[in-house]
């Protein structure tokens, strides 16, 4: 009996029986690397700019990340140029902002102003969410979700604007999808940072079950969406070998928009051109002061080369402060820099505050070398900027990183993530000079593009909605009850059925089906939550066993 009892707890640990294959719930496509997809020029339709009414079409960017009341984001600062774009060029522009009230940088009365003055209608979406009382073991990402989705449903708009990223579009899609609501709406979903991505390339762990419901939101996000951009098609690629349902003929890759109009002042006695080669008079870290951004294989990098006897010229950070590296967790990400440069025998310093603007002009103003060696990236905008802007730098060649630059300039920035290559780049501009890559594609011609596929989709969502109307006026009304299941806690339970009731209308049906056995206790207090609605006939309790 012991040796059975023994062999039981080995199989049980080491679970050596059949496991269950899960792959076919999630299926990778095993071509993913070698997908393509178009640009958004397929997209853009050749008839006159002049057709569209720009002030009839409503378009908005609904966003947890946006330059101004989050600091240094590379989705609120894409986000932040195409709103200015969009309205300085005659379109109805708002940004939902959807952390409300939250502001890193002042009042967020503000920032509403600061986007005024650009056209652009910044609103601070109510929190919806809070006020009803609702709870979730995931608040911080159902919250948002909850509020766009009811602030849409009150305030239309033709297009939307959203991020998987958080997969704060993901219930008004889905309930486009189950044909609730928002039926006239598009959604245009941008490839930005998945959860699981960050996760798994910035060598964290997945450790909750709610983590799984996370990493679905975002991925039925990409899927539910009428057209998903990426800046890059890494991510893309990436997200197929996920198991994302990835449509290909809805799918695109297109540069981020990017607006140099506020660096002009600074650039205008540049003398700098792409290709020129400059002597490195000082090194900056260019990006988040965290992990995924490569921060410790800069240190070490450096490192090396100070233990070399290599002279290096003063060396800054800049950044926003991220979370603290797995490697030292004891230490906040300020003091790990402090510590590791403490034996360089240099000028250190640390710019935490810098917006877009005060980090380009920064690094514009002096022969500056820009370094960003990240551990992954999707598209990334300081590479983007630095290349846009003839600022010399070097970057690792992870993720999307090299479609950005000319492919004859690949050998002299890029680098393999991780110290060894990294030092020997660096010694070797010290010595050599930095060249000043040159991007693959016309910024110009980049944003032209973005600004024709909004006139082709608002004249789309304009002649589909008219059918949609047309078609509405003869359809039979949705008929939609509720079925609820519950054996848990029964407070939940009161503010679910509070919220039906406030909500929905008195030919909607509610049914609870309730296993009381669970534990009985609960009995007389379900009573009386369930007998406060007993005079509606269409609500019914069923006790199950």
């Amino acid at each position: 009996m012991q040796k059975l009892a023994t062999k039981l707890l080995e199989d049980t640990i080491s679970f050596l029986g059949e496991r269950p294959d899960t792959r076919s719930l999630s299926v990778p496509d095993p071509d993913s690397w070698n997908s393509d997809f178009p640009n958004l020029e397929k997209v853009i339709s050749l008839s006159d700019n002049n057709t569209a009414d720009k002030s009839k079409g409503r378009i908005c960017i609904a966003t947890e990340d946006i330059v101004g009341p989050i600091r240094n984001g590379g989705i609120g600062t894409t986000y932040s140029f195409l709103s200015r774009m969009l309205a300085e060029n005659g379109y109805d522009v708002s940004i939902l902002y959807l952390r409300g009230s939250h502001s890193e940088n002042g009042p967020i009365e503000d920032w509403v102003d600061y986007y005024a003055d650009f056209g652009v209608k910044f609103v601070p979406v109510p929190d919806r969410f809070t006020d009803s009382h609702a709870h979730s073991e995931a608040t911080r990402w159902l919250a948002p979700m909850y509020n766009l989705y009811l602030y849409l449903l009150e305030h239309p708009f033709d297009l939307v604007h959203v991020s998987e990223w958080r997969g704060s579009g993901y219930i008004a899609m889905l309930a486009r999808k189950q044909g609730i609501a928002l039926q006239n709406t598009k959604f245009l979903v941008k490839c930005s940072s998945p959860w699981l991505w960050n996760r798994l390339y910035g060598n964290h762990t997945i450790n909750e079950s709610i983590d799984v419901l996370k990493i679905y939101c975002e991925r039925r996000s990409v899927e539910l969406g009428d057209h998903v951009i990426g800046g890059s098609a890494h991510l893309i690629r990436w997200m197929k070998t996920q198991g994302y349902q990835v449509k290909q003929d809805s799918t695109f890759v297109q540069p981020n928009v990017v607006i140099t109009d506020d660096l002009e002042e600074i650039a205008k006695n540049r003398t700098i051109s792409f290709g020129d080669t400059v002597s490195v008079e000082e090194i900056v870290f260019f990006g988040r002061l965290e992990s995924r951004k490569g921060l410790q294989v800069f240190c070490e990098a450096i490192q090396k080369l100070v233990d070399k006897g290599v002279s290096i010229p003063p060396i800054s950070f800049m950044g926003k402060e991220g979370s603290r590296l797995e490697s030292r967790p004891e230490l906040p990400i300020l003091d790990y820099i402090s510590e590791a440069t403490k034996d360089w025998g240099v000028e250190i310093q640390i710019h935490t505050s810098f917006q877009q603007q005060q980090a380009l002009g920064y690094l514009m103003t002096e022969n500056r070398l820009a370094v960003m060696p990240s551990l992954i990236e999707n598209s990334s905008l300081a590479v983007y900027e630095a290349c846009i802007c003839g600022i010399p730098f070097l970057a690792s060649n992870s993720g999307g990183t090299p479609e950005i630059m000319k492919g004859e300039y690949h050998d002299r920035v890029l680098f393999d993530p991780h110290p060894v290559p990294l030092s020997h780049l660096i010694e070797k501009v010290l010595i050599n000079g930095a060249v000043v890559a040159e991007c693959a594609f016309s910024n110009d011609r980049n944003n032209e593009i973005w600004l024709d596929y909004h006139r082709t989709m608002l004249q789309q969502a304009a002649k589909e909605k008219e059918i949609v109307e047309e078609s509405d006026s003869i359809k039979e009304p949705i008929s939609l009850d509720f079925l609820i299941y519950h054996t848990g806690d029964l407070r939940a339970l009161e503010i679910t059925l509070e919220t039906l009731e406030n909500h929905i209308g008195n030919d909607v049906g509610v049914i609870v089906l309730d296993d009381f056995s669970v534990d009985p206790t609960r009995r007389v207090r379900g009573t009386t939550i369930y007998d406060k609605y007993h005079a509606k006939s269409n609500w019914s309790l069923i006790e199950l066993e």
